[in-house]
């Protein structure tokens, strides 16, 4: 109840302040148009000193949401933050029409992030960089099986059977032909009759889902990437899983050394 009081009470606060501005000006302009980003600014200007950037009289035009604040009295600093990045500005009353305004301006909610999880994004960077970096690695692993001849190929989600030996499958219904179907757990069944109709070297990064409870490391519905290759053995997929590994930490990490001696191989009853 306490957190419902207080949830009503920021929107009722925020509504009041949308009025002022309906009243006072327009509440969505949309004439404003982004020209930079905060990393870009920095990357560019960062090795400079003040007087230096002054000389530079450089123009840029920022957005972002404000995450960071300190009022003094005719002057601010304020922290936004956009995809790239944070940056700070420095505004002041003599500079700025509407200063009035942006004090009022609300800060990025914080606490709400712990129960809506996208709001994370928003106001930590390290997620944000972990969304970054899981495009950046399917992208790689893309481009790796491309330039090894392999075929991406989407198979069906829905099946009539389902696969994935003893994982426990979601079960919907297809109302057309009044049968149940079951979402898949992975895409196996399909991809290896694809081997079976001619394709050599198929692969597929798509969704999974399987009923069997959630944790932090672990969500019902996940991303699976299964390739598979005609007329090879098990070593040369060991070999092949190695190459495709050292060429996306080549890829994501400035460190060399990573995976610089041979993966240790050893046998199912070896490893068990």
């Amino acid at each position: 109840m306490t957190q419902n009081k207080e949830e009503n009470h920021l929107i009722e606060e925020r509504r009041k302040k949308l009025a002022d501005l309906r009243a006072s000006n327009n509440a969505f302009p949309n004439d404003f148009r982004r020209k930079n980003l905060a990393q870009e600014l920095k990357d560019e200007l960062d090795q400079f000193s003040k007087e230096e950037l002054a000389k530079k009289k450089k123009k840029a035009s920022v957005a972002g949401r404000i995450m960071l604040r300190r009022l003094m009295g005719k002057a601010s600093f304020t922290t936004i933050q956009d995809f790239s990045g944070r940056i700070q500005l420095y505004l002041r009353s003599d500079e700025i029409n509407n200063y009035d305004e942006i004090k009022n301006f609300d800060l990025g909610d914080t606490e709400l992030r712990y129960r809506k999880r996208y709001l994370d994004l928003l106001t930590n960077p390290e997620s944000l960089e972990v969304f970054k970096t899981r495009a950046k690695i399917t992208n790689n692993l893309r481009s790796f099986l491309v330039e090894e001849n392999f075929i991406e190929v989407e198979t069906p989600m829905m099946h009539p059977i389902p696969g994935g030996a003893t994982a426990r499958p979601f079960v919907t219904h297809h109302n057309s032909l009044n049968m149940d179907l079951f979402l898949r757990v992975a895409p196996e069944l399909y991809l290896k009759r694809l081997v079976v109709g001619g394709f050599e070297k198929v692969f597929e990064i798509n969704r999974n889902f399987r009923n069997e409870g959630l944790s932090t490391k672990h969500n019902p519905e996940f991303t699976m990437l299964e390739f598979y290759t005609a007329y090879v053995d098990s070593n040369f997929q060991m070999d092949f899983v190695e190459k495709m590994f050292k060429s996306l930490v080549k890829t994501l990490s400035k460190k060399n050394n990573i995976f610089k001696k041979p993966f240790h191989k050893l046998s199912m009853d070896d490893s068990i």
